[in-house]
């Protein structure tokens, strides 16, 4: 099974820290944009909100005609649903991230296992992040490929196999600094 060539792997402890560092800094980053968006989104509901409130007074005392207040409020109405759905679409992206965020540490922590867990589609990203291909010969895999990418965390020992029996996959391409291969990391990940 696909499976089992995640079992025996694990990524080293100071790189595990290294990419924890890094998913919070961008998700904070990105929670503070979010709340900025937010503030500023609710903040114009509140303009909108006032401004209905005192059409709606206007209209109590006479001084704004029923045919003008029923435009503002039309007006006023559909940017309050605009900006509704619009704060909706924010935090379902703020959703998503935090679910990312929650992948990238489960990942970190228990690949194998974070592995299992993950929807069809996710696995098939796993499996793109960490293998190139595979050969298989009577339904068994015989040979993998690490892509380029995870070739690069093997050879700078950022990816350990817990298993000493099991041999590292086919090398290919040059080496990358740590630091290159969290910012590549991260860019598949969090972007």
């Amino acid at each position: 099974m696909i499976s089992e060539r995640f079992k025996h792997l694990q990524f080293e402890a100071q790189f595990i820290n290294l990419v924890i560092d890094r998913a919070k800094a961008i998700f904070q980053a990105r929670r503070n944009d979010y709340t900025v968006k937010k503030q500023g989104l609710i903040n114009q509901r509140t303009v909108l909100e006032s401004k209905l409130l005192v059409a709606q007074d206007r209209l109590l005392d006479g001084t704004l005609p029923k045919d003008d207040y029923t435009t503002l409020a039309d007006k006023v109405k559909i940017q309050l649903a605009k900006i509704t759905e619009t704060i909706n679409e924010l935090e379902e992206a703020q959703e998503i991230q935090i679910d990312v965020t929650q992948e990238i540490l489960g990942l970190t922590k228990n690949i194998y296992q974070t592995y299992l867990d993950a929807s069809p589609t996710l696995k098939r990203h796993y499996l793109g992040f960490f293998w190139n291909k595979f050969e298989a010969q009577d339904g068994v895999i015989i040979k993998s490929y690490p892509s380029p990418l995870f070739d690069e965390l093997l050879k700078l020992n950022q990816i350990i196999y817990k298993n000493d029996k099991t041999k590292n996959p086919q090398y290919a391409g040059g080496f990358l600094q740590p630091s290159t291969v969290i910012k590549t990391a991260s860019r598949l990940w969090l972007y």
